[in-house]
Parts: structure tokens; sequence; C-alpha cells
């Protein structure tokens, strides 16, 4: 059976592969650009430094360029270290764009296991599988929900992937006008003494201001960056929260 925290887990590995490759292409890349500048470096010395009848060989800057680039132009070794130089440019630029998607992908599968714990601690256990399998199914696979065993959830906690936010991170449960929703916290600031005002994404997407006092607002400020999950009410000006937890 699939289980979350075995992606995570090995998520977690690309990454530390992911960084030592990023680290052996950039290297590379200032190595072939060192190499290249000095290259440059020598050819422009000499080219400025010979003489004819006592004279400079080549009297200005326009003919001293002209001179440089033709000479580096017909230098096999120069050619060779451009493309190197044009390789290791790529080569750097396909290292971090991969590092940074697998980045985002670890970071959407740690919140996704914050969010559907946050669902089981909540009692909401058919909900979570739903979640689970459609942000993460495909074909025949299965995906578990951890156990949950006398008001705590057992084995590894679960959470989430990069898209698996616009798909579930708000599933609400209504009672009365109290409704309960999981969010991810962008910024957050004091809007006015005791009270903390952030700034959150919700499930579809839109923007919407919490607004949380005491204990509770310092728990939204301290949740920049990750999710929390909100008792609210609808207020004029954003959502009024009653209570504030992280979710880990």
């Amino acid at each position: 059976m699939f289980k979350l925290a075995q992606d995570l887990v090995r998520s977690g590995e690309r990454i530390e592969n992911l960084v030592i490759s990023l680290a052996e292409a950039r290297q590379m890349y200032h190595d072939t650009f060192e190499a290249l500048r000095k290259c440059e470096v020598l050819t422009s010395g000499q080219v400025a430094s010979e003489r004819k009848n006592g004279q400079p060989a080549f009297p200005n800057e326009d003919t001293r360029k002209a001179e440089v680039l033709r000479r580096l132009e017909s230098d096999g070794e120069y050619r060779k270290l451009k493309e190197q130089f044009q390789d290791a440019r790529v080569n750097l630029a396909i290292a971090e764009a991969e590092l940074e998607r697998e980045k985002a992908n670890h970071n959407g599968l740690v919140a996704l296991l914050g969010f559907i714990t946050a669902l089981v601690n909540a009692g909401k256990i058919e909900d979570a599988e739903k979640y689970a399998r459609e942000i993460l199914g495909s074909g025949n696979q299965d995906y578990e929900v951890p156990a949950r065993e006398n008001g705590k959830t057992g084995g590894n906690t679960p959470a989430y992937t990069g898209k698996a936010f616009e798909h579930a991170a708000a599933a609400v449960s209504e009672e009365g006008e109290l409704q309960t929703g999981a969010f991810m916290v962008l910024e957050a600031r004091e809007s006015r003494p005791g009270t903390v005002r952030g700034y959150c994404l919700a499930a579809d997407g839109n923007k919407v201001a919490v607004y949380a006092k005491n204990g509770h607002g310092q728990t939204l400020a301290g949740a920049v960056g990750g999710f929390v999950q909100v008792s609210y009410r609808k207020g004029d000006k954003g959502l009024i929260a009653t209570s504030v937890k992280l979710v880990r």
C-alpha cells in the first residue's frame, strides 16, 4: 500500500541529490566562465602590447577589439571553452529548475500530510480518504489514512502536494454560523492592539483576510508560510477567528 510518508522521504532524498547536482553544475559554470575570461584577457593583453615600427600595432580601441575577436574566433581551444560554457549554463538552469520543482513537490507533500491529519483529528476519516485519493490517487494505487486511536492519529502523519491546496485546503464544516477550514497563511500583521490580520489562501485560490485575537492571533502570526485550521464566522471585512490551530 502506497504511503504518503514514503513519498515524503523519497522527496527529501531527491532534494539532497539535486542540491549536490546543483553545486556541481554551478562550479562547472564558474570554472568555464573563468577560463573564458582568462583567455580573453590574455589575448587582449597580447594585442595591446604589440608594436609596429615602434608604435602600437593597433592604435585605437576599435582595431584592438576587432583583432582580439579575430584571434579568439580562430583559437580552437577558446571555441571549445565557449561550447563548454554554453553547456554549463544550460545544465545550471536545468539543475536549478529541477531543485525548485522538487522543493515545491516536497512542500506540497508536507502540507498534504498536515491537512489530512487535521481532517483525521476532526474525525473526518471519510473526507481524509477522499481527498487523499482525489489529490494523489491514480490508476489502482491505494492511499491510506492513519488510524485514529484514543483521539490521536497513529503511524505516520500525512499532509499535501503542490495543487493539493487548490483542490482541498479548506474543507469546511458548518455548525450554524461557525465554520472550520484549513488555510495557508501568506502574511500576518497586527491590525490593532491585540488583533492580528492574516492574509490567507483558501481552497478556491482566493485570498481572504482572517482576524484573530490574543493567543489565536499569535498562532496566526507565527504560521506565515504554513497552514492553520481555523474556526471562524464571516465578518464584513473577512473571517473572524474563534480558534486558530497550527497544522504541522
